[in-house]
């Protein structure tokens, strides 16, 4: 008996030490994960950088707070390329001892970005609140996964010289694949709900009243083919729009659609089905932004082209690009073709 004991602690002392060993060996593993995301992202042309990072939770998982965590990018915006300097305190991580291949992550409640127009001009400074925005990473040898989302999010934005306004949605939830090497089908998800502006920028905008100020919702699942380009940047070969759905402002949107892509043009349809685009065209006349005439030709124009769809007041367009150009509905509109990136 006592044989026995002895051999049952000494086996319980090997298993210890191996479960012990095993799980230094992970938490070294992760770490090296963590750095190879950051040169990864580097590659990409966005500096990430980090003060520490602490890995925890033994002897069944790991727990990691990255501690004030940066990224910093070139980002292309309306007025121009600029520099974005994106902080926060800590970013929460989490991981089974089985897989440490799929990582949970938490953002803190506050984020903060500066953007810095490369021309000189003053910074813009937003602040993103939340009351959670949480995620998953999971990477194989052949795909990268990542989906997160949260819920009370508000982005204020604090251009210069002006009054900052904010930006504020109920719930927001993504998703995105993509193939390790970049060869191979990229997927995104969208899915946002209630979102408003303040009433400050609407008076602004809108200070007749004249468009619908409701909460816009938004839904978006799309698929594309990419190669990767020498440069770092991605080839779009082509592009499956799944659905989309958006009401915003009056509109009601619902589409679908596919195309090819050679030289940068796209080659396919994408069906759009619209409810309140007369109302909208009014009300942008209403509001100042179109002459009454202009806004008059264009709903003349918009009747002409439209199907009738299904939904009362809906109309159809689907809009295809062939041969360089836009068609809408079968007619030719002698625009040319938009150019992909």
């Amino acid at each position: 008996m006592a044989k026995l004991a002895k051999r049952a602690l000494g086996t319980l002392g090997v298993a210890a030490a191996v479960w012990t060993g095993g799980w230094f060996y992970g938490k070294s593993a992760l770490q090296s994960r963590v750095d190879s995301h950051v040169a990864e992202w580097g590659a990409r042309g966005v500096a990430v950088s980090y003060k520490a990072l602490e890995i925890g939770g033994f002897p069944f998982s790991y727990r990691g707070e990255i501690i004030e965590p940066r990224a910093q990018s070139i980002l292309r915006t309306a007025l121009g390329p600029a520099r974005s300097d994106w902080r926060t305190s800590v970013v929460k991580i989490d991981s089974a001892l089985s897989d440490f291949g799929v990582v949970s992550f938490a953002m803190p409640d506050d984020q903060r970005v500066r953007l810095t127009p490369i021309n000189g001009a003053p910074p813009t400074d937003i602040a993103i609140r939340s009351s959670g925005i949480v995620g998953k990473l999971v990477r194989t040898a052949s795909e990268i996964q990542m989906d997160g989302g949260g819920q009370a999010i508000e982005i204020a934005v604090s251009p210069p010289g002006d009054s900052s306004y904010a930006v504020t949605v109920d719930s927001l939830a993504a998703a995105a694949s993509a193939p390790a090497d970049g060869q191979g089908q990229v997927s995104a998800t969208l899915e946002l709900d209630a979102a408003t502006v303040d009433g400050a920028v609407w008076d602004l905008l809108d200070p007749a009243q004249s468009f619908p100020r409701d909460p816009a919702n938004i839904v978006l699942k799309a698929t594309a083919g990419t190669a990767p380009r020498g440069d770092n940047t991605l080839e779009i070969k082509d592009i499956q729009v799944e659905h989309v759905a958006m009401d915003i402002a009056g509109i009601s949107l619902q589409g679908d659609g596919a195309a090819t892509v050679t030289n940068n043009v796209p080659e396919g349809a994408l069906t759009l089905r619209l409810q309140g685009l007369g109302d909208f065209i009014g009300n942008a006349a209403n509001a100042g932004f179109l002459p009454e005439k202009q806004a008059g030709l264009y709903r003349v124009m918009i009747d002409s082209f439209a199907k009738k769809g299904e939904r009362e007041g809906e109309q159809i367009y689907t809009v295809a690009f062939r041969n360089g150009f836009t068609f809408v509905n079968g007619a030719p509109t002698f625009i040319p073709a938009p150019r992909l990136p």
